[in-house]
């Protein structure tokens, strides 16, 4: 026995069976088998460190080939099953990562995302290698976008409107895409619009289908090819038999109208002490007490700007009324009925005719008071029917009815002109470019003057 290791040695000639391999040792020494036992445990030992080295690197193929090697000696060696499985299953995650990036560099985006979830599948944390996955997401998600709005683009060339807006109506829906959003809209609007068209050609109702092919083609210009015998036939239409647009119930006899600027109201006065403002559906917009409990409201008039509202009455009193609220801005008197009022272009002065024989001018805010009044009438006595300021605002003509038109200074009340008809002057207008004024009498004629030299 070896006193330091307690172990007993054979000998065979001059040596220790402990200093022989275990092939070397004699067949009749006890401790062979257990020498043998130590070498192959050596070597599964070592082979196991080779299969963890090549683990630790990822070499997956050499780590399941030493580790199936390992068990082909000993089945129950340490916990070499499990790490082959695991080895196994790291090997079939970075044989589809590979895949996986092969079909995306070939663009096979639908491939991409099957491996994808074979990967997710195995280790849900190696689902999108490199953000692939999400790229192929974007991009099937890119193509099916594309292929809606091709779809689109077709049923818009195709005048099918209702189809386009539906199809960009599920691009806006997901997230938009391109100009989506802004087709939509207009294929909507043109949807409606020829919807609108073909019940208003159904009723007959020959201006709105002008106005409708107007706006049409606002936002598609062929249309006005397409509906041009349409067109031509809504004129002839309207031309052969007007159709009433909107009939506005005013209880009492209409004397005066004005229309707003916008052309979107229009003021209506009368046999009643209300000025009223509808729309041009007819509604009641606005209401004024222009008149009083027996003075009627002889002449209405919108400013330039449609910002306010002029009445007189045969009250005597002349009214200038904020459009919007009907807040009362201004309220000055003659000495007899108004007859007539109208603002100058830039909406700061109005003019008011009366059946005191004169004409006046008003600052609106009621700031200046030293504007002119013009006195008519000479020797007798005129009513002044009609008032009118130059384009320019520097002029104003009358009308009265002692069958004189005159022009004056619109500033200093200067006489300009005096023109004379048969009978009385119920009307005058200057000509756009301010050269010229017509007059409108009772002797039954319209007639023509130059002032362009004034």
């Amino acid at each position: 026995m070896d006193p330091r290791s307690g172990l007993h040695h054979c000998h065979v000639g001059n040596f220790g069976c402990s200093h022989l391999s275990a092939a070397a040792l004699p067949l009749s020494c006890p401790w062979s088998s257990a020498a043998k036992d130590i070498a192959a445990h050596r070597r599964l030992s070592e082979a196991y460190e080779r299969a963890t080295d090549a683990e630790a690197t990822s070499d997956w193929a050499a780590a399941i080939g030493t580790y199936t090697e390992i068990l082909q000696t000993d089945r129950g060696y340490r916990d070499a099953v499990a790490r082959r499985e695991s080895c196994q299953a790291r090997q079939r995650i970075a044989d589809l990562e590979t895949e996986l990036r092969h079909h995306a560099d070939a663009g096979r985006w639908e491939a991409v995302l099957e491996t994808s979830e074979d990967l997710r599948r195995l280790d849900p944390s190696a689902a999108d290698p490199d953000g692939l996955s999400t790229r192929a997401h974007r991009a099937l998600q890119e193509a099916e976008h594309e292929r809606r709005y091709a779809q689109a683009r077709t049923a818009e060339d195709a005048g099918d409107w209702a189809e386009a807006s539906a199809r960009y109506s599920e691009l806006a829906a997901d997230g938009g895409y391109r100009d989506a959003a802004q087709r939509r809209a207009r294929g909507h609007k043109i949807a409606g619009l020829r919807t609108a068209l073909h019940e208003q050609v159904a009723a007959q109702e020959w201006v709105k289908v002008l106005g409708t092919i107007t706006e049409l083609t606002g936002v598609q210009a062929d249309a006005a090819n397409e509906y041009a015998a349409l067109a031509d036939l809504a004129r002839h239409e309207i031309a052969v038999a007007p159709r009433e647009l909107t009939s506005i119930d005013f209880d009492d006899a209409v004397l005066s109208l004005s229309w707003s600027p916008s052309g979107q109201s229009i003021a209506v006065a009368g046999r009643s002490r209300w000025v009223r403002v509808y729309d041009i559906a007819g509604a009641e917009r606005l209401k004024v007490k222009g008149g009083g409990v027996r003075s009627d409201v002889s002449a209405v008039a919108f400013s330039a700007d449609g910002r306010r509202i002029a009445t007189g009455n045969a009250g005597r009193a002349a009214r200038v009324w904020d459009s919007a609220d009907g807040r009362l801005l201004l309220d000055v008197r003659h000495a007899a009925r108004l007859n007539a009022v109208a603002f100058d272009p830039r909406g700061a002065r109005i003019a008011t005719g009366s059946s005191d024989a004169t004409a006046r001018v008003w600052d609106v805010m009621g700031i200046r008071e030293d504007l002119p009044e013009l006195r008519h009438g000479g020797h007798g006595w005129a009513f002044v029917k009609a008032v009118a300021f130059s384009p320019d605002g520097a002029r104003i003509a009358t009308g009265t009815s002692d069958t004189t038109a005159r022009v004056w200074d619109a500033t200093t009340g200067q006489r300009l002109l005096e023109v004379h008809h048969t009978a009385g002057v119920n009307t005058v207008a200057f000509h756009p470019d301010g050269t010229r004024i017509a007059t409108g009498s009772s002797d039954h004629t319209a007639r023509l003057w130059p002032v362009g030299d004034l």
